[in-house]
């Protein structure tokens, strides 16, 4: 009982960061980064120009993709999960465009490497945590010439943890995602993208946790993007706003009764994604709203610089960051080869889970869509 203790513990440890504000989360991990361009641009991607990794961040983003074929492999390590063997994310993805409906297919992976388990005389042995996995399968329609819907359904897993009896986990959610593209100056080539998208949305796990339900809503200035101009400088800026759709825990009294809020058990389904926009005990039901800031410039046709910035309350989640990256992408005839990095900087101590975190991805788009 003193090793599945401990090992309970520096699970909660490793991937509550924070989050006591919040009712118990299954699945943790999957509410890092997707993708190593929406590393290098804040972690937003709700309302970016389109990629691969929209499937598991706006799936309706995939209908604006101009190529036929779409793949993309991305990973990062997290030196701050792991203690011994580095703990690393790898996603591969695989999006099929038609004239107006998209299919893609991706795998994301988290290995959270090892922990340190103690036994009752005292002896430290590492321990391999289980990995979690999410397959996921999206699609996206064009509304219109400006308007998509895209929607999502995953498979989340986590295998049984070695020598214990803490069980293997299975669920199934899904997402939801609209887009919409406004052209602002035909001439100077500027458009508006505006999106918002409902992630890992579904029941509670069998352990009787809350899945990372995200809503999360952007919008992105680009210029150049269509090269309709003349100047070899294309650019974006954009925010995104996002927050957890979990319910906030109450305020206790000593004997364990409630003071204050509602008892996270007693909401279910809709009514706790509703009530989560307003049932902090607190009365910050605004400080749990995460921020991104981010822009990407080309200086060459092939070459782009991105930055971005997150800010989330210290109490809720601490994902406070900068962040850089780069991308190239060569082209030959109807090929497309992009290769993407992007590395994170916390702003405060408090927390180093997301310290020397270092992503790459490399990408191949092929065929024209129309």
């Amino acid at each position: 009982m003193k090793n599945i203790f401990i090992i309970t513990l520096s699970l909660i440890s490793i991937l509550g960061y924070s989050q006591a504000k919040y009712a118990p989360i299954a699945f943790t991990s999957f509410t890092f980064p997707q993708s190593t361009r929406s590393i290098g641009l804040g972690g937003a991607g709700t309302a970016l120009s389109p990629d691969a990794s929209a499937i598991n961040l706006n799936p309706a983003r995939l209908s604006i993709l101009d190529d036929k074929i779409n793949i993309s492999l991305d990973s990062y390590i997290i030196p701050a999960f792991s203690n011994g063997n580095l703990s690393k994310f790898t996603s591969l993805k695989y999006v099929y465009n038609k004239e107006y409906n998209s299919i893609g297919i991706g795998l994301n992976s988290y290995s959270l490497g090892d922990i340190n388990q103690v036994s009752e005389s005292g002896e430290i042995s590492k321990i391999s945590l289980p990995d979690e996995y999410k397959i996921s399968i999206a699609d996206a329609i064009n509304l219109s010439n400006n308007t998509s819907i895209g929607i999502s359904i995953d498979y989340l897993n986590k295998p049984q943890l070695l020598y214990s009896n803490v069980p293997a986990i299975s669920n199934v959610m899904g997402g939801i995602g609209v887009i919409n593209k406004t052209t602002l100056s035909s001439i100077n080539d500027q458009e508006l993208l505006s999106g918002i998208a409902i992630e890992n949305l579904g029941a509670l796990s069998k352990d009787g946790y809350f899945l990372p339900t995200t809503f999360s809503a952007g919008s992105t200035f680009m210029q150049g993007y269509n090269d309709k101009t003349n100047t070899s400088v294309s650019y974006l800026i954009g925010i995104e706003f996002s927050k957890l759709l979990v319910p906030s825990l109450p305020i206790y009294n000593s004997d364990g009764s409630i003071i204050k809020g509602t008892d996270p058990n007693s909401l279910t389904g809709i009514k706790s994604i509703t009530n989560s926009f307003f049932d902090d005990p607190y009365g910050k039901n605004l400080a749990k709203w995460r921020v991104q800031l981010y822009s990407e410039i080309n200086l060459l046709p092939q070459f782009s610089l991105r930055t971005g910035y997150s800010y989330e309350n210290i109490k809720v989640g601490n994902r406070n960051f900068f962040t850089l990256g780069a991308g190239y992408e060569y082209i030959k005839e109807l090929d497309n080869f992009n290769i993407d990095i992007a590395y994170i900087i916390p702003t405060n101590n408090i927390s180093n889970i997301y310290k020397n975190i270092f992503s790459l991805s490399i990408k191949y788009k092929m065929g024209s869509r129309w």
